[in-house]
């Protein structure tokens, strides 16, 4: 399956990291390296992540406060956030059409 970020959640992403290498160097690399290996994990085994919703799941990090909620569209793997776990939990809906 192909995954694509939405650009709302890469520029969490973005923000995220930029926020990690502000705290200590080079602790936003290791935080992107996490949603990588989150992604894969995702990849891997698309439907075994908890539902949050009819139509969409959240996939926690292993050694951070995010998770990727994301869809699976036909064979498309659509991630809609990086959500921290401190924030509102139904903030990003506005953006799925």
């Amino acid at each position: 399956m192909r995954v694509r970020i939405l650009s709302p959640a890469e520029r969490e992403l973005l923000d995220a990291i930029d926020y990690y290498n502000a705290e200590r160097p080079g602790l936003g690399i290791e935080f992107a390296r996490e949603i990588r290996i989150t992604l894969n994990r995702i990849k891997a085994h698309p439907y075994a992540w908890t539902k949050i919703d009819p139509t969409f799941r959240r996939c926690p990090t292993d050694r951070f406060p995010y998770s990727a909620n994301y869809q699976i569209v036909q064979q498309e793997i659509i991630v809609v956030t990086f959500m921290h776990h401190k924030r509102h939990p139904e903030y990003w809906r506005n953006r799925i059409s």
